[in-house]
């Protein structure tokens, strides 16, 4: 039986004790967090375990109003727990709520794949957590459109583009903005290069925002620009996402299940478009070859 007395609390912060962390592994997006903290919430609300949040190590506490002081170790003895799947990760947290007789601190990107059980719950739990200082909320009121009035689409290049800033926009990303940009897009993406690219090509809707890693040691407006960005992707009627990797990005993955907006992945209607493309092709040249096959038979009888 769970020791109900004890407190399950998500850490927040860029700095972890047990891996080794440089600007390209081992650093955790606001997505990555959120759904750690979403799963860590579910499970103890389903056990009745009490749970907070602690960010006061993590840039993000830069532009938040400071609700509680915990006790908290150094973030840096701080260790980062990877679950294979939604079972491990409550067993952990059942047994530690067992034994443990203080405060359990846990950091953690949660599993795949995301429940939206107690989702409305932990809506107002973000809320309640996530209030921003007095300059930063008029900043925030002053930037977001009308909830529902427009739909994002999310273009996630990758390390190359949002930290090497590699510039090249290749044909696939051509073909996305073209197929998908209109008056109530909002185009988000972790090139800054590409947002300018389609704000002058297709008259793109862009934020005024920065693309930076928030897994690293951001500044106050950078970390601004991770919120408000987030923000918009919340108060979207529909997202639209592609990816260079092979997963959806978690920036839209996550808000998408909390706040259940309709979610489309377009790396999948990609890959569909070029299977049938390649089977076209391959068809076309299978008769071709019959033709020519036949002709050569028929010549030579």
């Amino acid at each position: 039986m769970a020791n109900n007395s004890i407190r399950v609390i998500s850490v927040w912060s860029t700095k972890v004790s047990n891996m080794d962390q440089s600007i390209h592994s081992n650093i955790w997006g606001l997505g990555d967090l959120i759904r750690g903290t979403f799963q860590l919430y579910q499970i103890c609300r389903k056990h009745n375990i009490s749970f907070e949040l602690d960010f006061r190590n993590h840039p993000i506490s830069q532009i938040m109003v400071k609700k509680s002081e915990l006790k908290n170790k150094n973030s840096s003895t701080i260790n980062f727990h990877i679950f294979l799947n939604t079972l491990e990760m409550e067993n952990f947290i059942l047994k530690a709520a067992k034994n443990e007789k203080k405060d359990l601190f846990i950091m953690t990107n949660g599993c795949l794949p995301l429940s939206n059980i107690y989702a409305r719950n932990f809506q107002k739990f973000i809320n309640e957590n996530f209030q921003l200082k007095s300059k930063y909320r008029k900043l925030l009121e002053n930037s977001l459109p009308s909830p529902k009035s427009y739909e994002v689409l999310h273009l996630r290049l990758g390390d190359d583009y949002l930290i090497e800033n590699k510039n090249k926009i290749t044909k696939n990303i051509l073909m996305i903005l073209k197929s998908n940009i209109n008056k109530n897009t909002i185009l988000i993406s972790d090139s800054n290069y590409l947002k300018y690219y389609a704000k002058r090509n297709f008259s793109a809707r862009i934020l005024p925002t920065q693309p930076t890693h928030f897994g690293l040691k951001i500044n106050a407006k950078q970390t601004f620009d991770n919120f408000l960005e987030f923000n918009i992707l919340k108060g979207a009627n529909n997202i639209k996402t592609f990816s260079n990797y092979s997963w959806i990005s978690g920036f839209v993955y996550i808000p998408s299940i909390i706040y259940e907006i309709p979610l489309t992945n377009l790396k999948e209607k990609f890959v569909m478009k070029m299977i049938i493309n390649f089977l076209k092709i391959f068809r076309y040249k299978i008769m071709n070859f019959i033709k020519n096959f036949r002709r050569i038979f028929t010549t030579n009888q």
